[in-house]
This record gives C-alpha cells, structure tokens and sequence, in this order.
C-alpha cells in the first residue's frame, strides 16, 4: 500500500476527473442511487456529503492501491457535483474548478487526489457552513477516508491541508478580481481557520506541518493557486491578508500546542501581528491558571 502514495495513477484511458469517477463506480460496487442526497434533503447539504463519505469508505485492510483511488476520486467528484447549482446560485461570478483546476483533466497520484478533496471540501463546507450537521461533517471524513489510509505519517492530512489553503489563495485573487465579494472571502478565511486548526487541534496534522505549509502561504502564496489567472494578484495584497490569516490560526494553536513549533514562521509575521499572538497567549493564560 505504500507504493499508493508515491506512484502516479494511470486510468486505462485518459479522460478528466468525472469521467474517471464513472469509470471507476463499478469496481468499488457504486451505483448512482449509493451517492444520491437522501429523501428530503439537497444534495449541498450535510445529510447528502456524509451519505458520499459512507458509500466510499475506505477500509484500510482490505482496498488496494486501485480502490483507495477511486473512492477518493468518487468523493471528489460527488461532492463537486451535488453542490454545483448552490455554487452557482451562491457565487455566480466566481470561475468553476473543474475549468481551471488542472488536475480535473489529467491523471495525478493519490497525493494530489487528497489535496484536490481538501480543496472541494473547504469548498462545500463554505456552502453549508451554519446548516444542521455541519459540525458533525469532519469527524465523519476522518473516520471514513483520512484515518483508513494506512500510513505512517501525517502527510495524508498535509496534502488535504494544502488543498484547503490553496482554496483560500484562490478565493483571494477572485476577491481581487471583481468574482467574489468581501462577504464571501470572509467567509472562505474562516471556513480555512476552521478546518486548519481542527486537523492539528485533533492531533492527526503535526503543527511543523503546518507550519511549512504556512512559510508557503506567506512567502510565495502564488505556488499554491490554482487560477493561473489569479496568480499575478497575490502580490498585488496578498501580503497583509495572508499575514492577518497566519495570525489569527497561530493566535488559536500556539497556547494549546506551543510556540516551539512555529518558532520559524512566527518571525515571519509583521510587528503588529506578533504582538496580538503575545496577546492572545497571555489571554489563554489567564483563563486557564
């Protein structure tokens, strides 16, 4: 199973994700009516995407590196596809991942896999963010894709974290563009904090981890978009936000988990954003002696 994660995934014939995600149903024993949102609710919803995560559970002892894939594939594709009309009702003007991401029209490993869910999934959670069983959504995708795979390390989770902050990195060029408004990228940074911190929270994202994925996000942010058009305005503002963001996830992870992890990337931070994390560190104390 370790050759999993280091080979590259080759599909008898080339095709993009959804076609792959078809292709794929019969050897996982999946019909339509398994991924179908249950009666009564939408398929963007909590009820219908832990339907998907159920159908496609993963079973570390038993999948081979053929199956781990198409499960992942499947959930990607689903999840996708069941909040397509709310995505575009809620945001019309931002661009559809399946027309720039490039892993949608080409062949990848299950690394890039997990970080494409990690992608679509800070996606659907900024579609159901406030709903009934909302909270009950990331306990599920644990127990059926991120704690089934059986690795010895936490890079499963970087690669899902990697795809998470990259959504945000591109809901930020999108805010620059005119394709999002202030509202809806306030919304994406929160969803991003939120999942973030869960996974280091949940001690299954080691916190260095985390912190190299953040040196990344500060130092160049460009290399995690996915809108190739939207590269150019990381740049152009990126700076301060993506510092205001690193802040606000460090001010909630360095009390509990300590300053010893992120001891490179806090020097990173400007001056007034290092001075809040002191802050916030003598506030959790405080509370807690």
């Amino acid at each position: 199973f370790q050759k999993c994660v280091r080979e590259t995934v080759k599909p008898k014939s080339r095709g993009d994700l959804p076609s792959l995600a078809y292709r794929t149903r019969s050897k996982i024993n999946l019909t339509a009516d398994d991924l179908a949102a249950p009666v009564g609710s939408k398929p963007s919803s909590p009820a219908s995407a832990a339907r998907v995560l159920r159908a496609c559970r993963l079973d570390k002892a038993a999948d081979t590196q053929e199956t781990v894939t198409a499960k992942v594939v499947n959930i990607i594709f689903q999840l996708y596809a069941n909040g397509q009309a709310e995505r575009s009702r809620a945001h019309p003007k931002a661009p559809q991942m399946d027309q720039y991401y490039r892993l949608w029209k080409s062949e990848g490993s299950l690394w890039d896999y997990l970080e494409l869910l990690g992608y679509v999934w800070s996606d659907f959670m900024l579609l159901v963010r406030g709903e009934e069983g909302e909270a009950d959504l990331f306990p599920c995708l644990r127990e059926c894709v991120l704690d089934q795979l059986n690795l010895k390390s936490d890079q499963p989770f970087a690669r899902f974290a990697t795809g998470v902050v990259a959504r945000l990195a591109d809901h930020f060029s999108f805010h620059r563009l005119g394709l999002a408004t202030k509202e809806e990228l306030d919304g994406a940074e929160r969803c991003a904090l939120e999942l973030v911190a869960a996974l280091v929270e949940s001690d299954t994202l080691h916190p260095r981890s985390l912190q190299e994925l953040l040196i990344i996000l500060l130092e160049k942010p460009e290399s995690l978009c996915q809108y190739a058009e939207g590269r150019g305005q990381q740049a152009d503002g990126g700076g301060r936000f993506h510092q205001s963001l690193v802040a606000k996830i460090l001010a909630r992870l360095v009390p509990s988990k300590g300053s010893v992890y992120f001891a490179q990337l806090i020097p990173k931070l400007a001056p007034e954003n290092q001075r809040s994390l002191n802050e916030a560190g003598k506030m959790y104390k405080s509370v807690t002696l």
